[in-house]
């Protein structure tokens, strides 16, 4: 989803990827956090080092460690997003911050001074003051619109998506939707008209595709499956509209050139892509 919304350089989709993928994150490191914090003496079981005479240190260590999960766990998951999203450099900035260069300052440098329990303060205090400095960093070269998204490719302007279900009563609100959006950018006239009329064509295909009969007795009743898409409207080049939806795979059978199918994480894919023409008519 990362690679798909990153080439159409869909930035709505971008950032609701982050808040959930965050999200999911921050629940992971708050849960590994708790079970350290609950149970430190499984590490030690785990490695075997349970009756070591340190055993009281190395607890307050893990115990150290665990705070500090959640920043980690943050950072992590920063690391694959800046270096999916085109900033390798970011990316790797994050990386030699919360794996090299906090860790050696802070742990090493306390554990000198405090011992094994004191290593852990400065593990916790490494991954926390690596995503701190990080954004610092960000702040100082992007300014606070680029925080946390670091959306600031001009073409992410030029995307929008919007979420629908595949319902009767949704088709007429994206159809709007999209004849606004087209407008707005010079094209009206015949080619929306016709636009609009293959994108409610392919609705309607989909939704009979997802519908299954079933027989109670004589009657004869169709259920309809539950299907979720996405419209995207990329105005980068030639006008597209892209919609997906996670129902049943198939080709629609639509014969028209300006119209492609495509399959991308098991969704299907469709593309209208219009001549880009600007009309001033109505």
């Amino acid at each position: 989803m990362l690679a798909t919304y990153y080439g159409e350089k869909n930035s709505q989709g971008l950032k609701i990827l982050f808040n959930e993928a965050l999200s999911a994150c921050i629940a992971c490191g708050v849960a590994v956090s708790m079970i350290l914090l609950l149970v430190p003496n499984a590490v030690l079981m785990l490695y075997g080092i349970e009756d070591s005479p340190l055993n009281v240190e190395l607890i307050k260590c893990i115990r150290y460690c665990a705070v500090g999960s959640i920043a980690a766990s943050v950072g992590a998951f920063l690391i694959d997003f800046y270096g999916g999203t085109g900033k390798p450099l970011w990316s790797c900035c994050m990386a030699v911050f919360r794996s090299a260069l906090f860790p050696i300052l802070f742990c090493v440098t306390l554990c000198v001074n405090g011992g094994v329990d004191a290593m852990g303060i400065g593990m916790m205090l490494s991954q926390i003051v690596a995503v701190a400095v990080f954004y610092g960093f960000v702040l100082i070269m992007r300014g606070a619109e680029s925080i946390p998204y670091m959306l600031y490719e001009p073409e992410c302007e030029k995307v929008m998506m919007k979420s629908f279900e595949y319902r009767p009563e949704e088709y007429e609100q994206l159809r709007r939707w999209i004849a606004e959006n087209l407008a707005a950018q010079g094209i009206k006239g015949r080619e929306t008209v016709e636009v609009s009329g293959l994108v409610l064509k392919l609705l309607k295909m989909t939704e009979e595709k997802n519908s299954r009969k079933e027989t109670k007795g004589k009657k004869e009743k169709k259920e309809k499956n539950k299907v979720l898409g996405e419209c995207v409207l990329r105005f980068i080049d030639a006008p597209e509209i892209i919609i997906k939806d996670d129902g049943e795979l198939f080709e629609p059978d639509i014969s028209d050139k300006r119209y492609s199918y495509n399959v991308r994480l098991l969704c299907n894919c469709s593309t209208i892509r219009l001549q880009g023409t600007r009309e001033t008519g109505t």
